[in-house]
């Protein structure tokens, strides 16, 4: 039997266009401080599946002709979580503010 609390925890996630909602396909999506990244796949999805429970990560996400974006997470389910994140088009819509 497998311990459930020495099992990581799993990250999935979706990039997608904050004008259009599209997938982004090949954006660069980076956990800081720990050195992995991952590129989205042609659907806009990504997979981080060795995190360690409890921590408090900020997941940088980057493509070219887009705003760079953070988001900050918690891995502290038991379960897979799935986490969203929007690029805003640079010169077009997705302005912030």
């Amino acid at each position: 039997m497998v311990d459930i609390k020495s099992r990581p925890a799993k990250l999935t996630g979706l990039v997608v266009d904050a004008a259009t909602r599209r997938p982004v396909p090949s954006a660069k999506v980076s956990i800081n401080r720990a050195g992995y990244s991952e590129n989205s796949d042609r659907n806009g999805t990504f997979l981080f599946d060795k995190l360690k429970k409890g921590t408090i990560i900020i997941i940088t996400c980057t493509k070219r002709g887009y705003k760079q974006a953070q988001v900050t997470y918690k891995a502290n389910m038991d379960q897979e979580q799935t986490l969203s994140i929007k690029l805003g088009p640079i010169g077009g819509f997705g302005k912030s503010g």
